[in-house]
């Protein structure tokens, strides 16, 4: 963890491979959003998922190099999509593979958890 933590600090490569956590406040963002959103992620060439957390917000999490990182955050900032407000949150993160394409799948841990899949 020290080692990412030095190599955030010294200047970004813009072909280091990286990991990201940003979260969109739920109340600007509706059902036609997450479309836009995954449309957005997936033409920067970026892997991960999008879902919406227990509180509501919108949680993109992505991986892939610095600079389509950087270039998405840059469009979710500048208010590429109408009407989504800019993210409230952001953590880069250590890049570890962990996905192999862009989901979106909004409900998901919604539908789970109103299924009643976590039982005591």
């Amino acid at each position: 963890m020290i080692t990412f933590i030095k190599q955030l600090m010294s200047k970004p490569s813009t072909e280091r491979m990286l990991g990201a956590w940003i979260v969109i406040p739920g109340h600007s963002v509706y059902p036609s959003h997450y479309e836009a959103i995954a449309a957005l992620v997936k033409k920067t060439g970026l892997t991960g998922n999008l879902h919406i957390s227990k509180d509501g917000d919108v949680e993109l999490e992505v991986e892939g190099p610095y600079s389509k990182i950087d270039s998405l955050v840059k469009d979710l900032q500048r208010g590429k999509i109408a009407g989504v407000e800019a993210f409230r949150e952001m953590l880069w993160r250590p890049y570890k593979k962990q996905f192999s394409s862009f989901v979106c799948c909004p409900y998901a841990a919604y539908r789970v958890f109103k299924l009643g899949d976590f039982r005591a």
